[in-house]
């Protein structure tokens, strides 16, 4: 189960990545990311009475501080602004 798990994450994120690439061509950086992340919460928003644990204000902080830490290298690369600064 593990196996097919990791495969199923591996080519869901190798295609949105794919096709964020493809978006960043026809669009400005800054606007395809902005969506994709919206998008993204929506879909964690909508799953969270469904996974399983407990919810705390140190827990959601975490979170906020990893998906803030994540997306800044993903847009310096986006836009040839790498390594940041």
């Amino acid at each position: 189960m593990t196996v097919i798990l990791a495969t199923a994450c591996a080519i869901v994120y190798g295609t949105a990545d794919f096709f964020g690439g493809l978006a960043t061509r026809r669009s400005q950086v800054l606007s395809v990311v902005v969506l994709s992340q919206t998008a993204g919460l929506a879909l964690v928003l909508a799953l969270l009475p469904l996974l399983p644990g407990t919810y705390s204000a140190q827990a959601l902080s975490w979170g906020l501080a990893s998906g803030l830490a994540g997306g800044r290298p993903g847009w310096c690369c986006s836009t040839g602004r790498w390594p940041p600064a």
